[in-house]
């Protein structure tokens, strides 16, 4: 067993550090509108604008629409790539001037070919941008040369989230050990669960890679299998070395204290990675492809941690014995006084039940009721990586008075089966619709075959004279639709952008056109909307699902229909209060500048409440099974509820308490990071991680047990 897992290890290790290239940003809404806007262009439009980059120029004095003479040579070895389609030389304008708003910054649109990556593609133009920048400082001292567009901030998104996750690692392994060393006393003993822990990483991301050739996986994959690999694969590693140790004393031989430990121990673990499996099956109901991968990634985190903790550490075990206590430092002395101390407070609560319920609930309470200011929306903050070549350039962008270039909204126009675009009637249509999104305030600009066709009154005058990019960009191959491109002013953002994409998407076609055709609305700040909205309309489902999910395997489990009720209730009261805890922080601005923010922000990412949720629902299951378990094992052996209350929170508290210390490590490490996603997701998990610990599981959780006294166990025996 050892031996065939080593070698899945060794193998897969290659495969998980290519997972990157097969990982995409973006998160799709399949069958939201601007999803539909996409398909549209890229099957039915010949030259479309979906896979466009930017090399901002700089520093370079008296730019107009030529290419300044030290520009020319990069744009020859640009256009002579075979991934590149065409490029056109753009100075930004403001409003009707004839002259540049900024005379020494201009823009070269690359565009590739459709099937074409643009992320593969970066590393050689920047090759090519490196070596005409020397030439290109010989005529300009102060001239740059910076890429972005939508694929190069996706590379920047993805380059920049792995760096920060090695560094949270990184961070969170040195106090990982020292606690583990605290927990189990020995330095064989503690090192096991941090290579389990890697294992799981490894192999989930494995098995994302074979995955993602069959179906659109997010960027978030790595996250969620760096977070909770490591923690799951501690966690689950240390109940069943804790099992072991406890066992070898009274089993009398390795092989029976291993048996016992896999009866026991094992069992519990199974239920745990059901309880974290079903939290995560619960985003396979949103239909936005970014939830459904870390859905996918959560399920194979809790698979592989379950599998090695119930089949290569049993195999450890069973091989080294006793030695598994290798380094041993800690006192016997410790760990009986350590003991001791559980069984008196278990004895407390069980004596004074209502006070413990009284005391630990109403903080808990407190923090639920700050949840209900948390709202979820995209931060006006800028939160992309600042340091990265593409977010540096888009700032010089959206400083060249060229409004949201990155964040135009794309209208697109259907027009009736019995009128083509180029004919006099599509032309009428077509202008009093451009006029119509040209006099809103919050327009930059509006672009489409107008743009270029000029006064003309049909467009069969002037098809012929233009290039064939411009008119197979704005007009479909069957004439049937035209694009129109909304630019919005450049200091919108996505706040005052989603009633605009609202208000456009409500035209009426007959009334502003004469037409009786169809609109349809896509693009960044569009499929922004779509996102939201998806993942806000489907939560409520997605908290029955995984409840009711939840309740259903604690159920089987222990026979009990109190004991699930209690334990999801519990759960929603820790994830609630997890996010009151959010709000404190990251939107009162309470010690947010531990997290490197200057301010706070107004808002959570959308995804945030709902993947925190799911992660925290599971997480916190853990430690809910690992008590009753315990206790019920107890009953088993013969004791009262009083006695086995006592003796499942003296033999859980110690391992619930060291388990909960090592996740909020983890934790907090990726809170400690770069990127702000990371960080709301890390507060977010230490947080509920915390409180189910310290307040729930060793103090609400055995007072309520207690006074439902005989009831927790009915109808099973």
């Amino acid at each position: 067993v050892v031996l065939a897992w080593l070698m899945a290890f060794t193998v897969a290790i290659p495969i998980a550090l290519q997972v990157d290239d097969r990982l995409v940003v973006a998160g799709v809404v399949r069958g939201g509108e601007a999803a539909a806007v996409d398909d549209i262009l890229a099957l039915e439009f010949a030259h479309s604008s979906r896979n466009v980059l930017m090399l901002v120029v700089s520093g370079v004095p008296g730019i107009r629409q030529e290419i300044p003479p030290g520009v020319h040579s990069l744009v020859e070895s640009i256009e002579s790539l075979p991934s590149v389609h065409d490029t056109r030389w753009h100075t930004p304008r403001k409003g009707g001037e004839k002259e540049p708003a900024d005379t020494s910054k201009a823009l070269l649109m690359v565009q590739l070919h459709p099937t074409a990556d643009a992320m593969a593609l970066l590393p050689d133009l920047r090759d090519l941008a490196m070596t005409e920048i020397t030439n290109l400082r010989e005529l300009n001292p102060d001239s740059d040369l910076h890429w972005t567009g939508d694929s190069a901030i996706k590379e920047a998104i993805i380059r920049s989230s792995n760096e920060d996750l090695l560094r949270s690692e990184l961070r969170a392994m040195p106090l990982t050990l020292l606690l583990l060393l605290i927990a189990f006393g020995s330095l064989a003993a503690s090192l096991m669960p941090v290579f389990i822990g890697f294992m799981a990483i490894v192999l989930t991301l494995t098995a994302a890679f074979f995955l993602a050739g069959i179906t659109t996986l997010s960027v978030m994959v790595h996250s969620v299998a760096a977070l909770l690999g490591l923690a799951l694969g501690i966690d689950y590693s240390l109940l069943m070395i804790n099992r072991f140790r406890e066992l070898r004393i009274t089993a009398g031989s390795r092989r029976a204290a291993v048996l016992r430990a896999m009866r026991t121990g094992g069992s519990t673990i199974v239920i745990s990675g059901c309880a974290v499996a079903i939290g995560f099956l619960g985003l396979t109901l949103i239909p936005v492809d970014q939830m459904r991968s870390i859905a996918f990634a959560g399920m194979l985190v809790a698979l592989f941690a379950v599998l090695l903790a119930t089949s290569l550490v049993p195999a450890l075990l069973a091989l080294f014995g006793q030695k598994i206590n290798f380094g041993q430092f800690r006192w016997r002395l410790y760990e009986k006084a350590s003991h001791d101390a559980w069984r008196r407070w278990a004895a407390f609560v069980c004596r004074h039940p209502i006070k413990i319920l009284l005391a630990s609930s109403v903080p808990l309470f407190l923090l639920a009721f700050s949840a209900q200011r948390m709202s979820s929306s995209f931060p006006e903050e800028s939160w992309l990586p600042a340091n990265t070549e593409a977010v540096q350039a888009l700032r010089i962008v959206e400083g060249m008075d060229e409004g949201n270039m990155i964040k135009q909204i794309k209208v697109l126009f259907h027009l009736p089966d019995s009128v083509r675009a180029t004919d006099g009637r599509g032309m009428r249509a077509l202008r009093l619709l451009h006029r119509h999104l040209n006099r809103d305030e919050r327009s930059s600009r509006v672009r489409s075959f107008l743009s270029f066709a000029g006064s003309s009154p049909s467009m069969r005058s002037v098809t012929g004279k233009l290039p064939d990019e411009i008119t197979e960009h704005y007009i479909s191959r069957d004439e049937s639709a035209v694009l129109l491109e909304f630019i919005p002013r450049a200091e919108l953002d996505q706040a005052q952008l989603t009633p605009l994409v609202d208000e456009l998407r409500s035209m009426d076609a007959a009334s502003l056109t004469g037409l009786d055709g169809s609109i349809l609305v896509g693009g960044l700040p569009a499929a922004a909307v779509d996102y939201e909205r998806s993942i806000r309309s489907w939560f409520p489902l997605v908290i029955l699902a995984v409840s009711l999910g939840s309740f259903l395997v604690l159920s089987v489990a222990f026979r009990s229909l109190l004991v699930p009720l209690k334990a999801v209730l519990l759960n929603l009261l820790a994830v609630f209060a997890a996010y009151g805890a959010l709000v404190l922080v990251f939107v009162d601005g309470l010690g947010v500048g531990l997290f490197g923010l200057d301010a706070p922000i107004h808002a959570v990412f959308p995804a945030t409440p709902v993947l925190v949720f799911c992660a925290a629902f599971g997480i916190s299951m853990d430690y809910e099974v690992f008590l009753i378990a315990r206790i019920a094992e107890a009953r088993r052996a013969g004791h009262d509820d009083f006695a086995a209350i006592i003796e499942g929170v003296a033999l859980t508290g110690p391992l619930i308490t060291s388990a909960a210390a090592i996740m909020v490590t983890i934790f907090c490490a990726f809170a400690l990071g770069d990127v702000l996603p990371t960080q709301i997701l890390g507060f977010a998990l230490a947080a509920v991680v915390a409180l189910d610990a310290l307040l729930i599981r060793v103090a609400l959780g055995p007072a309520m047990i207690r006074i439902a006294g005989r009831f927790n166990w009915w109808p099973g025996s």
